[in-house]
């Protein structure tokens, strides 16, 4: 699923967790976003238990900080990208 430079904000994934049943989503691109992903996205999509199925994920060219990659480090289901 790609939602490359489509202006796709932290808050419109925090929808994402309304969904309780596993996502069979491989791959999720949210590259290109510029300043409207940030680390707050990386904290909302660890929380996510749903996106376990998720091999590739592309956060290029966004705000995100070296602090993501403490999250992603932390992130029970990450750890299978």
């Amino acid at each position: 699923m790609s939602f490359k430079n489509s202006n796709i904000k932290d808050d419109s994934l925090k929808l994402l967790r309304n969904i309780t049943e596993s996502l069979i989503l491989i791959e999720l691109d949210l590259s290109q976003n510029f300043s409207f992903i940030t680390d707050n996205a990386v904290e909302i999509l660890c929380e996510l238990t749903t996106l376990s199925a998720l091999r590739k994920l592309n956060l290029a060219d966004n705000q995100i900080t070296d602090d993501s990659l403490v999250l992603i480090s932390k992130c029970s289901w990450m750890n299978k990208l």
